[in-house]
């Protein structure tokens, strides 16, 4: 077994599971986000679903593809310097999708309360 198979065998899994984890939650714990925002439960859930299978849609592709940039692994100190920096580069963009989608929903609801006079 290759250093690049063992490091597939670890990253998937776990960025897969965390993807997963962040999302169930955020999911979860946004549905207030959104409530404040829209104050009604049809289009609260609606958006919840869209924005969590997006997110999914997103963050999982995202951790498929760059299996592609996962450089020729030698040993297992660059196996886990690759891990760590790749790990490291998912949770990060887990973090910056979920403050753009608090900007973005904010704004949105800012403009449905302007043009509802609400």
């Amino acid at each position: 077994m290759t250093y690049n198979t063992i490091a597939y065998l670890f990253y998937l899994p776990f960025t897969i599971g965390i993807t997963w984890w962040v999302g169930k939650d955020l999911n979860r714990k946004g549905a207030y986000l959104l409530w404040a925002a829209f104050e009604d439960n049809a289009l609260v859930n609606t958006i919840n679903r869209f924005l969590l299978l997006g997110y999914y849609l997103l963050n999982i592709g995202y951790a498929v593809l760059s299996l592609s940039l996962f450089p020729r692994l030698e040993s297992s100190v660059q196996l886990f310097s690759v891990l760590a920096f790749r790990v490291g580069i998912i949770m990060s963009s887990l973090a910056i999708i979920h403050y753009i989608n608090i900007l973005v929903i904010h704004l949105f609801s800012v403009q449905i309360k302007k043009f509802l006079h609400i």
